[in-house]
């Protein structure tokens, strides 16, 4: 799967209990940030990462639609 939507349409169906997107991590190491954009959500503030992303991009803004496919 790479479509965050779809995803969560089987989830919340209950057509599967897990689904994977092993791939997709690994061609878009911020799918899992992108997804919660697109989806209307925000991940939890974890303390550890607070230096981390201070100052850099936020992968929030990026367009998960605009990332290549191939």
């Amino acid at each position: 799967l790479t479509d965050p939507v779809q995803a969560e349409n089987i989830l919340g169906a209950d057509d599967a209990d897990l689904v994977f997107v092993g791939r997709e991590l690994l061609r878009n190491p911020y799918w899992a940030y992108q997804s919660l954009a697109a989806l209307g959500a925000q991940a939890a503030d974890v303390p550890q990462y607070r230096s981390a992303r201070a100052g850099a991009k936020t992968p929030a803004h990026v367009d998960w639609r605009a990332v290549s496919s191939s």
